[in-house]
């Protein structure tokens, strides 16, 4: 479904997201609509009841509509079959440009964004990065994005934490690219005297212009680093472990 070429997903993505006077300008919608009927409603004006019930239909709409998108991340995940690559590691120096939409955190601030530009790395340690810019926009003549907001912000997980990986096709206004869907495991440490341990499962999505790039973040997360072979303790003469080791044990038998 689309309007004046763009979205509905993202319409309703830049209402939530810009605001007028800290506020997102989707409120504002509803705050109007339900201003108007009330004031149809107490005014008494000819046909007011129908007028009052026909804003309010607006304002129900309007609603569910917004909550339909938010629940959806305001995007659409269509997943395919996932094609056949053979697991390969990137360089820590490589960065493959994305789209990125999930929980995003920074300095202990976390906020769910969609389609934010950026750039997938992973490190020698094998933790992956999504590194994504929040830029300055404006939307709809009074609508700003939150200052607050605009910077860098970042994924991050580890191989272990990942759950599933999905391939399929990402859509968000009017744009559709192949995708991957990545279902982690994040762990939040305890926090207050009062505060639990605890592990939330979540779920992001990055979507490639080039196919290219998407298979080689499919490649590098495919990929497991060898274990490396424990190391034994050199020893002096058969059965027996240096003097100065502090592996030493006596034996009894």
């Amino acid at each position: 479904m689309v309007f004046k070429g763009k979205a509905v997903d993202a319409i309703f993505y830049r209402l939530n997201r810009h605001q007028f006077s800290e506020i997102p300008l989707s409120r504002w919608i509803q705050i109007g609509l339900l201003g108007l009927a009330g004031f149809a409603f107490i005014a008494r004006i000819p046909a007011y009841w129908i007028i009052a019930s026909a804003l309010l239909l607006l304002f129900l709409l309007f609603t569910a509509a917004l909550l339909y998108w938010r629940g959806r991340n305001y995007m659409t995940f269509t997943e395919m079959s996932k094609p056949t690559v053979a697991p390969k590691a990137l360089k820590p120096a490589d960065k493959l440009p994305i789209l990125a939409s999930g929980d995003f955190g920074v300095e202990g601030k976390h906020a769910r964004f969609t389609w934010l530009q950026g750039y997938f790395r992973t490190f020698a340690t094998r933790e992956h990065a999504l590194l994504c810019l929040a830029q300055p926009s404006r939307f709809a003549l009074l609508g700003h994005w939150p200052e607050k907001e605009v910077g860098m912000w970042y994924i991050f997980f580890r191989d272990k934490d990942v759950a599933s990986i999905r391939w399929g096709e990402v859509s968000h206004g009017g744009e559709k690219l192949p995708g991957l869907a990545i279902d982690h495991e994040v762990f939040i440490p305890k926090q207050g005297r009062f505060g639990r341990e605890r592990t939330l499962h979540r779920t992001f999505y990055m979507a490639c212009r080039e196919e290219e790039d998407l298979r080689r973040i499919l490649a590098d997360l495919l990929y497991r680093k060898p274990v490396e072979p424990a190391k034994v303790a050199a020893q002096n003469g058969a059965g027996k472990l240096p003097h100065n080791s502090n592996e030493w044990r006596r034996i009894d038998g």
